[in-house]
Parts: structure tokens; C-alpha cells; sequence
């Protein structure tokens, strides 16, 4: 009864993916243009993951929402035999591909950060040798110490120049692209250096200043609740490998856990409760360690 119920569920979603496609399909050769849920979907996964630099592509992305739910589902089927475990872990590979994205984000994040506070550093060196900031810009671009993604920015600042573009509507266009608190800062500072004067080499620096405070908090910040962190890694970990231990070592004791309506909406309730106090402290913490 089980095998007939866990396939009858895997046809229905295949065929409601098969039918999906077909619709679409048809769609694009009528050439209609209103856009479904699934196209307004689509389409903000395509926008943030282009946001992101070095992050999968939509394709990718929709090809592992569908393969960690069928392909874990399917496997905890075939180990288990519990229909149970298999629609909770489908579930869950519906969210492994956004916490891959989310952590690449974070990784891209950290990295930026180095790196513009670098460039701007260069930049504020070359302003302070005299150069004004168009030739300071076209300069970093040729520089070999700073990344690739970062001189990538500032050639486009450098052609939106060149288009005719002011040197502060150019940065602007740039904190559209990237809109990072850092980036934010050097445009609010060139704008209003151009309405009220001043150096633009110091209120650069002051800016490459704050991005190494800002980064030298954070650093202390994350080694202060280093030990938090490892706390709540363990408290996430130790209940899974409890119940693996005691459903091996005493499945007498274990099992009507599973056998039993009771037991299965106990167990599930317990999952949900452990998931949501692991999401309660994890965004506790970010939010003290100043993270979104």
C-alpha cells in the first residue's frame, strides 16, 4: 500500500511538471505574453541571481530543485520504506538550492568588501599624486594588483564617463548595479564633494577608513561568538545523531515512534519545533553580529 501511495504521489508530480511544460509551451508558440506565477517566479530567481556574481543560472537552479527533492525522497524511500520521512525530505531539497545561493552571496559579500576597500585605497593614493579622479578611475583599471571583478566596475564607471555621463552619475549607476552599503558611501561623498568642494582624496580615505573599521568589527565580532556559533551547530547536529543511535541501538523502544498516527505527528512536530528554534537562534545571532 505504501509503494503504491509514495509513486502514485512521484506520478502526480511529474505529471503536473509534464503539464507545466506543455502549457508554457504552447504559450510560446501562441506568443502570449502574460505572465503566470511561475514566469513572475522565474523571473525574480533570474534578477537575484544575476545580482550575484558567480552564482548558478536559473537553469541550474530550477534542475536541482527538482533533482535533491526527487532524488532524496526516492533514496529515503528505498532505505527506509517510510512514506513519512520521504515527503519531509522532499521538502527540504526544495530549499537546498537557496541555501547554496545564500551562501555564495555571503562568500561574494566578504570578498567584495576586500576588495573595493583595496581599490579605493589605490584610488585615494592616486587623487593625493594629483591626478583628478576621471584619471584616477582610468588608472585603477590598469592597475594589476586590483581583481578583475573590481576593475570590471570601474571600466564601466570609466565609459559612462566617456558617454558623457557626470563622474558622480557614473558611480551612481555602479551602487544600482552593486547597491552595498560601501558602494553607497563613496557615491553620497562624491555627490556631495561636487555640490559643497573639498578633497576628494580625503573623503575617499575617511570612506576606505570605515569599510576597515566596519571589516576589522566584523572580525572581532565573529571570533567573540565563535563558541555560539560551534553551540548552535552542535544543538542542530546532536538531536539527528541521538535518533539515529537509538533507532539502531533499542528499535524496540524506538520504533512505535513510527508504527503509530501518534507517534509520527509527535516526531514531525518535534522536527518542525527543532527547525524553527534553529532558525530563531542562527538569526538571533546574525542579528548581533550586524548580518542580514
Amino acid at each position: 500500500m505504501y509503494y503504491a501511495i509514495f509513486f502514485a504521489g512521484l506520478s502526480v508530480i511529474l505529471i503536473f511538471l509534464a503539464v507545466i511544460i506543455n502549457v508554457r509551451e504552447k504559450k510560446n508558440i501562441i506568443n502570449k505574453k502574460d505572465a503566470d506565477f511561475i514566469d513572475i517566479f522565474i523571473e525574480k530567481k533570474k534578477q537575484y541571481l544575476a545580482s550575484i556574481p558567480g552564482a548558478m543560472s536559473i537553469k541550474t537552479y530550477l534542475i536541482l530543485m527538482l533533482f535533491f527533492p526527487l532524488t532524496g525522497s526516492v533514496g529515503a524511500w528505498f532505505l527506509s520504506k517510510e512514506l513519512w520521512l520521504s515527503i519531509i525530505i522532499f521538502f527540504v531539497g526544495l530549499f537546498i538550492p537557496k541555501f547554496i545561493v545564500s551562501y555564495t552571496e555571503k562568500k561574494h559579500k566578504k570578498n567584495f568588501e576586500e576588495r573595493y576597500a583595496r581599490a579605493l585605497r589605490q584610488l585615494s593614493s592616486s587623487l593625493r599624486a594629483g591626478m583628478t579622479l576621471q584619471q584616477a578611475v582610468e588608472d585603477l583599471c590598469k592597475c594589476p594588483f586590483i581583481h578583475y571583478e573590481i576593475k570590471k566596475e570601474f571600466r564601466q564607471i570609466n565609459s559612462d564617463i566617456q558617454l558623457g555621463f557626470s563622474i558622480s552619475e557614473a558611480f551612481g549607476h555602479m551602487a544600482e548595479r552593486i547597491p552595498t552599503a560601501d558602494v553607497k558611501d563613496v557615491v553620497s561623498a562624491i555627490k556631495m564633494q561636487s555640490l559643497v568642494g573639498g578633497s576628494e582624496a580625503e573623503s575617499i580615505e575617511i570612506i576606505t577608513n570605515n569599510i576597515n573599521s566596519r571589516m576589522m568589527l566584523r572580525k572581532e565580532i565573529k571570533t567573540l561568538f565563535a563558541s555560539t556559533k560551534m553551540t548552535i551547530i552542535g544543538m542542530d547536529i546532536l538531536p539527528a545523531i541521538i535518533i539515529l543511535f537509538l533507532y539502531y541501538s533499542s528499535p524496540m523502544y524506538f520504533r512505535p515512534l513510527f508504527s503509530t498516527l501518534i507517534g509520527r505527528l509527535v516526531f514531525v512536530l518535534a522536527i518542525i519545533l527543532m527547525v524553527i528554534g534553529s532558525y530563531i537562534d542562527r538569526k538571533f545571532l546574525n542579528r548581533v553580529k550586524g548580518v542580514d
